[in-house]
């Protein structure tokens, strides 16, 4: 069977675990096209993937503006009518809404007019921004979801937390039938690069390893808190940090990392998977003290470096966890 997948991926440009899953599908000879729409004629083009199947295509539509982004109605519209004027919706046999709330109203927009099946994914920014403070959305979400033919999520977490949710009490078994967990995909390269040997120690002083956007919810600025408090109590450490960031989190983090070059040392934005792969194996400990996103992808992710993980949020990250490092 000639599958046909048309996936509406409003944020496709600026996560490449999206690109990633392209990717894989064009090897398994499925056709498919890829709608993305964003603000900005400077961002078509972006994380452009390699497609092999024929008559497979992104298509990049800058067609966002700030009314767009503060009125969701209004949004999910005016994409809705892009697509209809674009692409003929009813080639496809499957919609892919790569989130809840941002891409499903448009792929429920689109099964209405079709009668085309989709699917739905439900990520972080669905549950902890969109499902927790815009309200008015929840009945629109529920629809989505009730409609969809089956609902991914990213985490065994996500799907627990959104089941168990007073709202869904009436559906919770019809959504539960449909939903599946399946994980962000780990790219082949960090697969191909796993070790197995044993660990012969680690340094001293500890170098404790940070790879992630530097902004609040990862919680950098506890973590350099932390390695502070470490080092005052005895327990030598440096916190090396490899990210992107912006805003006042950002400047306030590296001005962190100005004060203490000593405990902190920032690589900046690491993009080469080779120079990335090299942090990685020179690093004792990975700590990503995220308390909202899943973190199954980010110890995967390091998994070709055979050291401990603390991937928790920052209540179990403690002296009595780090190991003792050895005499030289």
């Amino acid at each position: 069977m000639h599958l046909r997948i048309l996936h509406i991926a409003n944020y496709y440009i600026g996560a490449k675990v999206y690109k990633n899953l392209v990717s894989a599908l064009d090897q398994k000879a499925i056709e498919q096209t890829i709608y993305t729409a964003f603000i900005g004629k400077k961002l078509v083009g972006a994380n452009r993937p390699h497609l092999e199947v024929t008559n497979s295509e992104i298509i990049y539509r800058p067609i966002l503006n700030i009314y767009t982004r503060l009125n969701y109605t209004y949004k999910a519209k005016k994409i809705t009518e892009d697509i209809l004027q674009h692409i003929p919706g009813e080639k496809f046999d499957v919609l892919h809404a790569h989130t809840l709330f941002s891409d499903g109203k448009i792929a429920y927009n689109l099964n209405k007019q079709f009668g085309t099946p989709y699917i739905v994914a439900v990520r972080n920014t669905d549950l902890n921004f969109f499902f927790r403070f815009f309200l008015h959305l929840r009945n629109q979400a529920r629809n989505t979801l009730l409609s969809a033919q089956r609902i991914i999520f990213i985490s065994e977490a996500y799907r627990k937390r959104l089941l168990a949710h007073p709202y869904f009490s009436d559906y919770r078994d019809e959504l539960e039938a449909k939903s599946v967990v399946i994980p962000n995909g780990i790219d082949s390269y960090w697969l191909s690069n796993v070790v197995t040997e044993p660990r012969a120690g680690v340094q001293n002083p500890v170098r404790l390893l940070y790879v992630g956007k530097i902004s609040k919810g990862k919680n950098l600025l506890k973590l350099i808190k932390v390695v502070k408090m470490l080092n005052t109590n005895g327990t030598q450490c440096i916190l090396h940090i490899a990210g992107a960031g912006s805003g006042k989190y950002y400047r306030a983090a590296t001005e962190l990392i100005k004060k203490y070059p000593d405990l902190l040392v920032y690589h900046g934005a690491v993009t080469d998977r080779a120079s990335l792969l090299s942090l990685y194996r020179q690093s004792d400990l990975f700590v990503m003290p995220s308390r909202k996103k899943p973190s199954g992808w980010y110890m995967w992710k390091h998994c070709h470096r055979e050291y401990p993980s603390f991937i928790p949020g920052m209540r179990a990250l403690t002296v009595s966890f780090l190991p003792k490092p050895e005499k030289r």
